[in-house]
Parts: structure tokens; sequence; C-alpha cells
């Protein structure tokens, strides 16, 4: 009976410890799994993140551009009625059309109507009609930055060329009319490029089709030299004969 109570209490203990590694271990396998979930799942969200930055990428470029700031009660005028008028539009909103002439320092650093040099940058307009820089309308803008689109539109400018103006006139000076540009915008290229380009191609490709022919020496065909025979132009008279001394 007690050989038979102690093989049972052995066979006990056996189980139970066998049952202890058993749930240990399923205890440490569980562990491990719940420990490299977090990295899975952290793994797994990297792609999102960077999904989700390229979708806000696209979502910048494909954005609007910021409309340009509205100019309110801007008065259509010419060139020629700001020169011949200034007062009028003096503190007023003004908006032209004309022919870009050139870069100037003039209407800069004039105390009465001020726009520092340093700052800002000036340019005349033609007279319409002529090639005659309009130098009464001082014009001056403020200097863009390096990396502004209006930087390089400013760059290729080339005399002729059509600009729209926008701008606020400030000053009546020297009874002229000094305006502040808030707005340019380029709308044609001078036509004188255009035509010049033209006229070349023209005259290029007629010379190709009708060459000029050489001109050739002009003379006998067989080699000889001409001579140029000349008349004299007035005769000779025989000298008259002095009478000598001895004749009498």
């Amino acid at each position: 009976m007690t050989n038979c109570l102690s093989e049972s209490a052995g066979n006990v203990l056996r189980w139970s410890s066998k049952h202890t590694l058993t749930t240990m271990g399923i205890s440490l396998i569980l562990g491990c799994t719940s420990g490299m979930a977090p990295a899975q799942s952290a793994s797994g969200k990297a792609p999102a993140t960077e999904k989700a930055a390229d979708k806000t990428k696209a979502a910048d470029k494909a954005a609007p551009k910021t409309p340009e700031p509205v100019i309110e009660n801007v008065q259509n005028v010419t060139p020629e009625q700001l020169v011949d008028k200034p007062h009028e539009y003096l503190n007023k909103n003004i908006k032209f059309t004309a022919a870009f002439h050139s870069f100037t320092n003039v209407g800069l650093d004039y105390k009465p109507a001020l726009r520092p040099a340093k700052t800002n940058l000036s340019f005349f307009v033609l007279r319409q009609g002529t090639h005659i820089p309009l130098s009464e309308l001082k014009l001056d803008m403020p200097m863009p930055k390096e990396k502004d689109p209006e930087n390089q539109m400013l760059a290729q400018l080339k005399d002729g060329d059509t600009v729209e103006v926008t701008g606020h006139v400030f000053s009546t000076a020297l009874d002229d009319p000094w305006v502040d540009v808030l707005r340019l915008k380029k709308i044609a290229s001078a036509p004188e490029e255009k035509k010049v380009t033209a006229d070349k191609e023209k005259k290029e490709k007629d010379s190709a089709e009708n060459p000029t022919p050489e001109q050739k020496p002009t003379g006998p065909k067989d080699g000889t030299k001409l001579e140029l025979k000349t008349t004299p132009d007035t005769k000779k008279t025989p000298e008259e004969k002095k009478p000598d001394s001895t004749d009498k």
C-alpha cells in the first residue's frame, strides 16, 4: 500500500512538473509573439507614412497658384495723358500700355519724390508712334528677389516690347507724374525682331534661288591688249622766228 501511494505521488509530481514546463513554454511563446507585434506593426506603418507624404507633395503641386492681389479703382489712361495732366491723377491708380525702352536711374534718389536706387529700379517707355523715350514719366518699382519669376521677365525685356503697367501716382514733383509700378506685364515682343528675322530669311532664300551672275571683264576675246589712243587737246604752233639783230 505504501509503495502504491509513493508511486502515485511520484506520478503526480512528474505530471505537475511537465505541466509547469509546458505552461512556461506557452507563456514564453506568447510573450515573444506579443513583443514582435509592435515591431511588425511599426514596420507596417512606414509605407503608409511614405504614401501619405507622397500624396501631400502631389496635392501641393496640384494646388492652384495664389491669385494676384486685386488693385481697385484703376483708371485706364495713356502715358501722354499722364504727362499732360499729372495733377488730375495724383494719388490714383492707373493702368496703361506702352512700348518698353530701357532701364534708367532717372526718377530715383530725388528727395521730393524719393525712391532709393538701392531698393528700386526705374525704366522708360516710348512715346506713342515714335522711338523717343517719354522721360517726363517717372516709373519706379521695387527690385524683385532673385528667385521671383518677375526677375526673369525683367531680365528678358527688350527695346520695343509691349508692356502693361499698373501703378499709383504718388507725386507730381516738377509737374511730372511719378508712378509706383504695382504690376508689370509683358504682353507682346518687339515687332522689329520678327520683321528683321523674316527679311533675313527671305533674302537668303532669294539669293539661293537666284544667284548673282559672276561679272566678267569686258574686252577682246583673243587675248590681245587694248591700246589707249589719245588725241592732243591742243596743237602746238611753231614758234615765230625772232628777228636777228644782223638782219636788216
